[in-house]
């Protein structure tokens, strides 16, 4: 795979790389918040249907750029979280923008003041829209589970670095 970075578009980091260690990620995926496309690109490649959103139309174009890129194709839409998405899919996987900031001038790397605002949004869109998901939470902004009531979740994977920990986890619906 050949990712071309885009100027304005969130870079991928290791947080973005952990997101392509899911073996059970297989199916109709959406990849949320896509950037330049990575992740969805990656499992594009091992033969999946993916569709990719963004709210930034310059995430949008870098997308399509890398999909040109390496010769594939997919459904790549400018939505704000699921707000544009109809159906449901087997996976939907999340990197959000998780820093804290009162400012939303940067929406590839502000989450909200508290920095998991807009993590807390998706998910609660997302249970009735995603089979599973997967999310990226930073130890900055960790995730008030409570505010996503009826769904049930697990730390899958983790990067520890001296000031903080990035957390790859899993959400599904609870059974009732």
């Amino acid at each position: 795979m050949k990712i071309s970075k885009c100027e304005g578009v969130y870079e991928p980091e290791d947080d973005s790389y952990l997101m392509l260690s899911i073996p059970e990620v297989r199916g109709k995926i959406l990849d949320v918040g896509c950037g330049t496309g990575i992740v969805g690109i990656h499992y594009l490649e091992k033969g999946n249907e993916v569709t990719f959103i963004d709210i930034d139309p310059k995430a949008v174009e870098c997308t399509k750029k890398n999909l040109e890129f390496n010769k594939l194709s997919g459904d790549v839409i400018v939505s704000d979280l699921l707000s544009s998405i109809k159906g449901e899919f087997d996976f939907c996987l999340f990197n959000p923008p998780y820093l804290p900031s009162d400012e939303f001038n940067h929406r590839d790397l502000s989450g909200g003041i508290i920095g998991n605002e807009t993590t807390i949004k998706f998910l609660n869109q997302a249970r009735d829209k995603c089979k599973v998901s997967y999310i990226i939470e930073s130890s900055i902004a960790p995730i008030d589970w409570k505010e996503t009531k009826g769904l049930c979740h697990e730390v899958v994977g983790k990067i520890t670095y001296h000031l903080e920990e990035i957390r790859l986890v899993r959400v599904w619906k609870c059974q009732q």
